[in-house]
């Protein structure tokens, strides 16, 4: 689950966290391929411009693909990057 910067602003106001996007989710899925809350991925992307967040579905069990994060280093706005 990408949960894009409004939608955060609008969970984090309700006092909701991942726990409990991924709580809410397991509860409502469609299928038994997801056999815990701890197998959802929830991540943050995005900032203003609209309520945009999004589901990524996985092409395989969770036994064979697991998602890798990578901390990132360096953030470079839209600003700068066109005045280069």
């Amino acid at each position: 689950m990408i949960i894009a910067g409004e939608h955060r602003r609008t969970l984090a106001d309700a006092g909701l966290g991942k726990d409990d996007v991924r709580d809410v989710l397991f509860k409502h899925r469609l299928d038994d391929t997801i056999s815990r809350p701890e197998d959802i991925l929830v991540v943050s992307a995005g900032g203003a411009g609209g309520r945009f967040s999004a589901i990524s579905i996985s092409w395989g069990s969770q036994h064979r693909y697991l998602a890798v994060t990578r901390p990132v280093e360096e953030c470079v706005s839209l600003d700068d990057r066109n005045r280069r």
